[in-house]
């Protein structure tokens, strides 16, 4: 997580580093300011860290962050996560994102590290009850309609049960109160594109195998993908991998079609795509300039482990593919906050 933290006074200050230690040793990136007495005014530098960083913590008042943020606000899908803590180092309060953003976890963080309070006020962690939100986040899900998950949290928080439809086989136990239902479901996990106003969630379970010219650009890419994935009837919020075979593996294109995704870019050799069991659409000129006859569903298939779902498909001249992952539901990882933590 990309931490930045900001403080206002000589104690906040030395707080902050204790807490920039601290956090850094648990693996996160952080970058600390000093506001005021020489460096940037608050305003100044919570616009400028705002949207590039995952969580902003402001060593003050909680009045301090709120006023400084209030100007920035997009959305509960995209705001970063905001944390408070007095200089004092007495409470850790969760100002913004508790669930989506993880400031209600980097809240509890905080509190273990340096002994304080945490303060963590959504709903449903104080009701003690499933938070969809938190769990979807912390399993990798992306979520459609954020919209949404106030309708599915008020249901949760009245005692009403929650319907839930999923493609993907659910192990163990519901969380309480949650039955499945595929008519009528208050929240979907599903790769396909929204079709309902329920909650849609989509896990990251298909790799997109890919071959293309060289010189193809990120826009054509992009473009392909697009009305692929409209083909195929996937989000592409599904997609959690590109492959390809070597050759490709410094393609301009292609890299930054995948960093602008946000997606890993796998390559493999020849012999090892043409090690992959199974039927797959054969191409002698593919064959003749690659080394093996088919890159795209080839690829897919070995970078997933799983099955070939969309078989090669040219559009524009690139050759695509999807293969899906093994995938699981599981409801026992991080939904639940204890209520007295």
């Amino acid at each position: 997580m990309r931490i930045a933290i900001a403080s206002f006074s000589d104690r906040g200050f030395a707080l902050g580093e204790r807490l920039s230690q601290a956090l850094a040793a648990e693996g996160h990136d952080i970058e600390s300011t000093r506001c005021g007495a020489g460096g940037p005014k608050v305003g100044e530098w919570t616009a400028g860290t705002f949207s590039r960083v995952d969580a902003l913590l402001f060593v003050g008042s909680v009045g301090i962050a709120v006023r400084a943020i209030a100007p920035l606000l997009a959305g509960k899908s995209v705001d970063p996560a905001v944390v408070a803590v007095d200089d004092g180092g007495r409470h850790a309060v969760a100002v913004l994102s508790g669930h989506i953003g993880g400031a209600n976890d980097l809240t509890a963080t905080v509190a273990r590290c340096i002994g304080a309070v945490p303060v963590i006020t959504t709903a449903t962690d104080v009701a003690g009850v499933f938070a969809v939100d938190t769990w979807a986040v912390a399993n990798g899900l992306a979520i459609a309609n954020p919209d949404a998950i106030k309708t599915v949290s008020a249901k949760a928080l009245a005692g009403e049960t929650v319907l839930l439809t999923s493609i993907y086989p659910v192990v163990g136990s519901l969380p309480d109160g949650w039955v499945f239902d595929a008519e009528n479901p208050d929240v979907a996990i599903d790769v396909a594109l929204p079709v309902s106003a329920c909650l849609w969630l989509i896990p990251k379970t298909y790799v997109l195998g890919i071959g293309c010219r060289k010189g193809t650009s990120e826009a054509a890419l992009a473009g392909v993908v697009a009305r692929f994935c409209g083909i195929a009837r996937v989000d592409m919020r599904a997609i959690a991998a590109v492959s390809s075979i070597d050759l490709k593996r410094d393609e301009p294109g292609l890299v930054a079609f995948c960093r602008q995704q946000g997606v890993p870019f796998t390559t493999y050799s020849a012999e090892a795509l043409a090690a992959v069991e199974g039927t797959f659409a054969a191409s002698g000129f593919v064959r003749e300039v690659a080394g093996v006859d088919n890159v795209c569903e080839r690829s897919a298939v070995l970078g997933s482990g799983g099955r070939l779902r969309v078989g090669k498909t040219i559009l524009g001249g690139v050759a695509l593919a999807l293969a899906e992952k093994p995938y699981t539901v599981d409801f026992s990882v991080a939904g639940k906050r204890e209520v007295d933590e």
